[in-house]
């Protein structure tokens, strides 16, 4: 948002903005100075003339301030549509982040009945093996399922 005022301020259309705005502020600041000198009490008949280079000083001065002004104006006109976008990707994020969740928590669950079923299976081998052959297997881990399909 910000970016794209700093690139507006950049364009003809907003030099002359700011061109404007510094006219009217240097106008307002003369003003005030003049005002500021017909208050105070003249010395021999004499009165404070601004200078060229007071003035260019004064010039620069409010186009900073003025520029700085413009900115910060035009970064909180497009603070609407900087939040809805925000607000977009961060649904995004969250949505992608849900969906990646719920395929684990499928997955996890999935994975997990499958290996109970082969256990299961495993250990119902192992017994019929035992009662058919009078095998005994003492406590060693499980065979491969094959072992016990073999005998």
């Amino acid at each position: 948002s910000f970016e794209k005022a700093r690139a507006f301020v950049k364009t003809q259309a907003g030099r002359l903005e700011l061109k404007k705005r510094v006219k009217l502020a240097v106008k307002i600041a003369e003003q005030r100075q003049k005002e500021d000198l017909d208050q105070l009490p003249k010395f021999n008949s004499r009165s404070f003339v601004q200078q060229s280079w007071d003035k260019l000083m004064l010039r620069r001065k409010t186009h900073k301030e003025q520029k700085t002004l413009l900115l910060a104006e035009l970064t909180k006109m497009n603070e609407p549509t900087l939040l809805r976008d925000i607000n977009y990707e961060r649904g995004k994020r969250v949505t992608e982040y849900c969906r990646d969740h719920a395929l684990n928590i499928f997955s996890r669950e999935f994975l997990k009945e499958i290996c109970l079923d082969t256990l299961k299976g495993d250990v119902k081998r192992k017994e019929r093996a035992i009662k058919s052959n009078s095998i005994a297997f003492t406590n060693h881990p499980f065979l491969p399922a094959d072992a016990y399909t073999d005998l």
